[in-house]
């Protein structure tokens, strides 16, 4: 919890007074709420619920791209916040141990060019991947740099994405990864470009195995968006 709203939390007078300047407020349903320092009410809540992991996908990813986890995954972009990181990085966990693959030996994140960090600020991938090394109780190390570019990714067509190279990305890991599992964080899956190129860029490296995981998806999911229930239709 942060300093400040750890300091409210045991004073009931500044708790009552925040309330009525900064009433709490949804992010996704905007009703609002008691809770300080909570994104969303609890029935919003009650719907983050991770994907079941597909057997024959490379790629998993935790959340489809509607609903509350859009909103939380926005948030976190233009305002880091750890206690967020981790909310996500918790149901990526819970999904991760739902599926088959080993507790990883490493975990890492794709890397973010220049232009994105100057943009953001943060490298959100990295927050996350920070917070499942954490949960999982595994290393984390930036193995992966990412070359320089002209134009920032999203704003990159998405038929031009498909075409991005492992040569886009330089090895800056001060370690030996040969024969080890890794897990490769990202924070949204557009067409899973970024971490297939990052993937083969650390088998390059002697990687038994790479694990390519997302938070939240923006289109790399639409062969599966029909079996997926309607969130709105969930909340009838």
């Amino acid at each position: 919890m942060h300093p400040i709203l750890q300091h409210l939390s045991q004073n009931p007078f500044l708790q009552k007074i925040v309330r009525q300047l900064f009433p709490p407020q949804c992010l996704y349903c905007k009703l609002l709420h008691d809770q300080l320092g909570v994104y969303l009410c609890q029935r919003c809540l009650s719907y983050l619920e991770p994907l079941k992991p597909r057997v024959l996908s490379p790629i998993m990813v935790t959340f489809p791209g509607r609903g509350p986890p859009v909103i939380l995954i926005k948030k976190l972009k233009t305002h880091p916040d750890p206690q967020l990181a981790s909310l996500l990085a918790a149901y990526m966990v819970i999904q991760y141990t739902k599926s088959s693959y080993p507790i990883p030996d490493l975990i890492t994140a794709v890397p973010s060019h220049l232009l994105r960090r100057l943009h953001l600020g943060d490298n959100i991938a990295e927050m996350l991947g920070k917070e499942v090394a954490k949960l999982l109780q595994r290393p984390f190390v930036m193995l992966l740099k990412r070359q320089a570019q002209k134009v920032r990714q999203d704003l990159i067509p998405k038929e031009e994405r498909l075409l991005l190279s492992s040569e886009e990305f330089m090895w800056i890991g001060n370690m030996s990864i040969k024969g080890q599992n890794i897990l490769l964080i990202d924070d949204t899956v557009t067409t899973g470009s970024t971490l297939r190129c990052s993937a083969l860029h650390l088998e390059k490296q002697g990687a038994h195995q790479v694990i390519q995981m997302g938070c939240v998806d923006q289109g790399y999911l639409k062969d599966e968006r029909s079996h997926l229930h309607s969130f709105d239709e969930k909340r009838e």
